[in-house]
């Protein structure tokens, strides 16, 4: 009896794990399918029957979606609010592309974000001050956008940084 409960706490808890790292996983592609969706330019080609771990620019660990690499590909309009949902993200870059307005507000929630590069693009609107926040950021690249409006006053409590 002993075996057959431990076998069905087994069974269960293997599920789950699975559930929760589809559901994790599909939320993922939800963000990357509403970015997609949601920029203009050359269209990213990527095959939505596929796990979103096997489409170009995207990087994955543990089933979740870790970095998003899409420098010069050619996409403009601006970053639809979505890209926050990829909460295990740890590097994003968009460098070189035509992408414009604001940053999205929702990446304040990428708090494990480590790397960032949106250098050469046409963003503007003030530097959100979150970004300096974020726990893990080491780097942070805007050069070449259309920012204006002051250098937040938090931009030295980046814990680790290269500006």
């Amino acid at each position: 009896m002993k075996n057959t409960t431990n076998l069905s706490f087994s069974v269960f808890f293997f599920l789950f794990c699975l559930i929760s790292v589809t559901s994790d996983l599909e939320a993922d592609r939800r963000a990357l399918i509403a970015l997609r969706d949601g920029v203009h330019g050359r269209p990213l080609l990527w095959n939505l029957s596929a796990p979103p771990c096997t489409w170009g620019g995207v990087q994955c660990d543990s089933g979740r979606v870790t970095a998003l690499r899409l420098p010069g590909v050619g996409l403009s309009g601006p970053l639809p609010i979505a890209i926050g949902n990829l909460t295990k993200l740890e590097t994003l870059s968009f460098r070189f592309n035509a992408l414009n307005g604001p940053l999205p507000p929702d990446f304040a929630n990428l708090t494990l974000l480590r790397y960032l590069y949106l250098q050469g693009n046409a963003f503007s609107g003030e530097i959100p001050s979150f970004l300096f926040t974020l726990p893990n950021i080491i780097r942070i690249n805007l050069a070449q956008n259309n920012f204006s409006g002051r250098i937040p006053d938090n931009v030295n409590s980046a814990t680790r940084k290269e500006l």
